[in-house]
């Protein structure tokens, strides 16, 4: 039996005061489904202006797995310990 592979996204919910915090919110959970040794990114995002609560706003965010960590790969010392690398994916439309 052939083991077939797709790509797959996570959509997920995040509140937060700023891009970073949502993106940083975002990667989390990416990481928490795809794995510790996962390459992630935002693949795409939409935000809201929240109307109550403590945080600024809420974000609708796609993450993607994008690749694997390679195991000997340094601590950057960002906030993301070096788990991923934040990839640009290529735009769709040229």
């Amino acid at each position: 039996m052939n083991e077939s592979s797709f790509p797959i996204a996570l959509r997920v919910t995040v509140v937060g005061n700023s891009l970073e915090e949502l993106t940083h919110e975002a990667l989390s959970h990416g990481w928490e489904f795809f794995g510790d040794d996962a390459e992630v990114c935002v693949a795409s995002g939409e935000a809201t202006l929240a109307q109550d609560g403590p945080h600024s706003y809420t974000a609708c965010v796609v993450v993607q797995r994008v690749g694997t960590r390679l195991p000997d790969t340094p601590d950057d010392g960002s906030p993301t310990h070096a788990r991923s690398w934040l990839v640009r994916l290529p735009d769709v439309n040229p």
